[in-house]
């Protein structure tokens, strides 16, 4: 079996799919988790 070029692009497409699907339908969680992500990253206590 070869993995060709248009495999990995299907794949990295599907990924990408899954991401924006995931991020459009829960929307507060994924705001809220990277606020929380960067203000953590930054040092700085979160503010809910």
């Amino acid at each position: 079996m070869k993995i060709t070029t248009r495999d990995i692009a299907f794949f990295m497409l599907g990924i990408f799919t899954i991401f924006i699907i995931e991020t459009l339908v829960d929307w507060e969680g994924s705001k809220k988790s990277f606020k929380d992500g960067y203000y953590k990253a930054r040092g700085i206590e979160a503010i809910n």
